[in-house]
């Protein structure tokens, strides 16, 4: 009902079963408020947030002196899943839809840093989890799992280089030079938009001494071959 109460509940979940003292809730969601008044408007909320859990969950915000502490039974959380990290880490991967609580914001500094750092975090982990384990799997056969997983480092950090090397050697197994070269260029592009530098040397060296035919040919240009074909078989 309320972005305040909504963004309590999303501090208590990230929190996973941790009591919070009032103090620090206070000054995360009302930072401009005076002590008393931000304690005021956080019991209100409280209440406002248990009103709106219904009967089955209220008594999962729960109050401790002063702290107060989401009770995690009867819930689960995506956030709680990928922190435990039991799953495979293509699941966990497949797991991460976008970055945590996108577009979710209240008129509370404290907060919106928390969000940032709190994103910044599950990137991190997510990204060193994917990273070793395109080293892990180097050379193995599975190169679907390979691909999939670099697809999605990519999508989290679009200048993550050893998941662009990794969909060039993919592209070049599959024979498709024009899509290795594609990467290749993205890859480029990535790193001059973040870092402001070029690919490595050994990225680029992936393609050195393949052939460049198939991606330097115009798209038009199997089209005009088929044409002169039909043509020259009219005539004979």
């Amino acid at each position: 009902p309320t972005r305040k109460a909504e963004g309590l509940l999303c501090y208590l979940v990230e929190r996973q079963g941790v009591a919070v003292p009032r103090e620090v809730l206070a000054d995360l969601l009302w930072p401009l408020s005076a002590e008393e008044q931000a304690r005021a408007s956080l019991r209100q909320e409280i209440l406002v947030l248990r009103k709106a859990l219904g009967p089955a969950l209220a008594d999962n915000i729960t109050t401790h002196g002063d702290r107060v502490q989401l009770a995690t039974h009867r819930i689960d959380a995506d956030i709680w899943d990928f922190r435990a990290g039991s799953q495979d880490v293509v699941q966990l991967l497949d797991m991460y839809r976008g970055p945590f609580l996108d577009s979710f914001r209240i008129k509370s500094q404290p907060f919106n840093d928390w969000i940032l750092s709190t994103r910044s975090a599950l990137e991190t982990h997510l990204l060193d989890l994917g990273t070793a384990a395109l080293a892990n799997l180097a050379g193995a056969q599975d190169q679907d799992k390979l691909h999939r997983i670099a697809q999605s480092l990519i999508r989290i950090e679009p200048a993550h280089e050893p998941a662009h090397q990794t969909l060039i050697r993919y592209f070049l197994e599959k024979n498709d030079e024009a899509a290795a070269r594609r990467q290749l260029n993205q890859c480029k592009d990535a790193l001059r938009a973040h870092f402001g530098v070029d690919a490595s040397a050994e990225t680029r060296s992936l393609l050195d001494g393949v052939s460049a035919h198939t991606v330097d040919s115009p798209p038009w240009s199997l089209g005009k071959i088929r044409t002169a074909r039909i043509r020259n078989s009219n005539y004979a």
